[in-house]
């Protein structure tokens, strides 16, 4: 099946840019989302078979960095509508209301905008539109969505004519649905049209998935700096097994990319993992544990530097929208003095 295209619209739409195409970023084919060997990879990928021909929504749940918007991915390429487009929105930091300009599109003049634009339903006709982080979303909007799924049917801002929707809608989120339906968070009736959701297990549920996991991202990460086969120690190995990666796959890769490329090493070792030092972490004094904005200032610049000062790959990397990281740059004090590195402006 020949890979389809994806666009993600990540950035925030403001007025003076919507003469423009909107800001949009290629992604390459989403890949395995099943990798492994465990039992918990094994339910997903056979509940998963079961959506893939089918051109009902679906909900993918699970922790951050598990792999969602692969999966996502997967599911659209695996059915009929794989050569068809799937565009993505991502709801984490966005605002409703931009959220929905970029799901239905708007008229010229709504929030002043000087000439109309389409939606994301519009673009990917017969594909299919991926709602990150649908558990974010307030509940007018969600009732939107619940009409969308109902009738196929939505209107753009500031318009009062209806239209109709082709696309299939597949949404995440990190949040139990259920939970957030008790905390009358979410409608229950919108929570009923994904049925039982698809949940992409935590990376320390299934340990015995890691040294595949990692033999995978070391061959990615060789081929993409260009560098020979990277290998870890045994003892290396045994470490990724035992620690508890409270940011999943994500930050399983960028420890890895991040020991790459500090240690030079065709082998990795234990040290060059520095994991060691997140574990032994409960045991540090009071006075010497950072705040959480030191710790967040810290892992961006890292983040940057690992990523050459390219700040959308970086945002990738760090699960956000670029534009969120622009205001974190900013809040920070980060600089750019050729590339990025640990240099910082006074906050």
């Amino acid at each position: 099946m020949a890979t389809n295209r994806i666009l993600a619209l990540n950035s925030e739409i403001r007025p003076a840019e919507t003469e423009q195409a909107p800001a949009a970023i290629a992604l390459h084919s989403g890949g395995n989302p099943f990798l492994g060997s465990s039992a918990a990879i094994r339910k997903l990928e056979n509940d998963s078979l079961q959506h893939v021909n089918s051109d009902n929504p679906v909900l993918i749940q699970g922790e951050p960095g598990t792999g969602k918007g692969m999966l996502a991915r997967w599911l659209h390429e695996s059915g009929p509508r794989g050569d068809e487009l799937q565009v993505e929105l991502q709801c984490m930091g966005v605002s409703q209301l931009r959220v929905e300009a970029k799901l239905f599109g708007y008229e010229k003049g709504a929030f002043g905008a000087p000439k109309a634009k389409p939606g994301l339903l519009e673009i990917a006709q017969s594909g299919s539109v991926f709602i990150d982080e649908i558990g974010e979303l307030d509940l007018p909007l969600q009732k939107k969505i619940l009409r969308l799924l109902e009738e196929n049917k939505f209107r753009r801002l500031g318009d009062t004519q209806d239209r109709e929707s082709d696309a299939r809608v597949i949404v995440s989120s990190r949040r139990s649905i259920a939970e957030r339906v008790r905390e009358k968070r979410f409608l229950q009736d919108l929570s009923l049209r994904f049925g039982s959701p698809l949940v992409v297990p935590a990376l320390r549920e299934r340990p015995e998935d890691i040294a595949v996991l990692a033999g995978h991202l070391l061959e990615r990460i060789a081929g993409e700096r260009e560098v020979g086969p990277i290998h870890l120690s045994a003892p290396a190995l045994e470490l990724l097994q035992v620690f508890s990666w409270p940011g999943n796959i994500r930050e399983l890769r960028n420890t890895l990319e991040r020991a790459v490329l500090l240690s030079g090493n065709q082998q990795l070792s234990e040290d060059d993992l520095q994991l060691n030092r997140k574990i032994e972490a409960g045991n540090l004094q009071p006075g010497s544990l950072k705040t959480l904005e030191e710790v967040e200032r810290e892992y961006i610049r890292n983040v940057l530097s690992l990523e050459g000062g390219r700040v959308q790959s970086a945002a990738k990397k760090l699960g956000i929208p670029r534009s969120s990281l622009y205001h974190k740059l900013k809040q920070y004090g980060i600089v750019r003095r050729g590339a990025w590195n640990s240099n910082s402006a006074s906050a």
